[in-house]
């Protein structure tokens, strides 16, 4: 991804996480100021968000939106250069993220009815003035994004807090299997299509918290997801083999007893290839 105007905008590098924020702000010195308080709250809450993009280009956050899907919190001032306003802006959100969270920060709040007129509901209205106190609205605004975004996703994702207190949001479909440590008791190893995680918890309480039907105790130590199943698992079940290989090339350990359950979801679900589908029942 690249600046527009490398005095001017600043984006920082990393993967895509539970929700991305966007700030926009035509004065440099605010546009830092946010932008280090919201890096600060990551760090410090250990938060699962990325700052995205923060620039003072509105052109860059609409053609950004506009070419990748997102779950997005977007700061944006209502006054921008290049003859678009951050009510501009956010008519693009609406149209591109309509689930995206608004907050306008501002020195005119009387420029709050154009939201109205233009159907663009914010969150808040933060007037710019004292710093403190602006950064603990942002706080409440993250906090109150993050919770509406847990909340609108409920059922479709496996949230679980890391050891230093920082909640991770996986979506389901991104999970390939969680597996016990044996040197370590109520530790979980959580794989995913991208990285892996590690928490505390049992795999009981964890086989409570996901849906019956895309996932299954395959073993003591393993839940694997149904759906990231593939054709190689099938042949290596059919040659009686105690595991399974998982596309990100890690095994998975099913009993002789899940072997043969394993096998008659796998005929009907692969009678000739293809994954899994979320219509097991055991």
């Amino acid at each position: 991804m690249k600046s527009h105007d490398a005095t001017k905008t600043i984006i920082t590098k990393g993967e895509a996480t539970m929700i991305s924020v966007f700030v926009c702000e035509n004065n440099f010195q605010y546009l830092k100021s946010i932008t280090e308080c919201i890096e600060k709250l990551i760090i410090i809450e250990e938060l699962d968000i990325k700052l995205e993009i923060a620039t003072s280009n509105p052109a860059e956050v609409i053609e950004f939106i506009a070419n990748k899907k997102v779950d997005g919190l977007y700061f944006l001032d209502i006054e921008l250069d290049d003859g678009k306003s951050g009510i501009d802006v956010a008519r693009a959100v609406r149209e591109h993220d309509p689930n995206g969270t608004i907050v306008f920060i501002t020195s005119h709040l009387q420029y709050r009815e154009l939201t109205f007129k233009y159907n663009v509901e914010a969150l808040d209205y933060i007037q710019k003035g004292n710093e403190d106190e602006v950064n603990e609205r942002i706080k409440a605004c993250v906090e109150r994004a993050m919770r509406k975004y847990i909340d609108r996703n409920e059922g479709l994702h496996y949230c679980f807090k890391l050891p230093k207190g920082r909640t991770i949001t996986c979506k389901h479909e991104d999970i390939l299997f969680f597996e016990t440590d044996p040197s370590v008791p109520h530790r979980i190893i959580l794989h995913t299509k991208r990285m892996q995680y590690v928490f505390y918890q049992s795999l009981d309480k964890v086989r409570e918290e996901l849906p019956k039907n895309n996932f299954f105790k395959s073993h003591r130590s393993y839940i694997i997801n149904l759906n990231n199943l593939t054709e190689t698992c099938k042949t290596e079940l059919m040659q009686g083999n105690p595991a399974i290989t998982m596309p990100n090339g890690a095994e998975c350990k099913v009993s002789a007893s899940n072997r043969k359950v394993l096998l008659k979801f796998m005929a009907i679900t692969m009678p000739s290839g293809g994954g899994g589908t979320a219509a097991f029942r055991r």
